[in-house]
């Protein structure tokens, strides 16, 4: 089974939107949040999200 890199920028996005809507601060999540979006930047979006290790190390591509 693959997870689109996709629809992980969309749930990512919606954690860090309920946590500060309550005042959470998630310093992690956003942090994962904004290497996903690189990613579908960079056209990864219908990839699985395992392809965003692309972004942090462009050698493994």
């Amino acid at each position: 089974m693959r997870s689109r890199l996709d629809i992980f920028v969309k749930d990512m996005g919606i954690v860090t939107a309920a946590a500060k809507s309550v005042g959470l601060s998630t310093p992690v999540a956003a942090a994962a949040e904004q290497l996903y979006l690189q990613g579908a930047r960079r056209g990864l979006g219908a990839k699985d999200d395992s392809t965003v290790i692309t972004v942090i190390a462009p050698e493994r591509d």
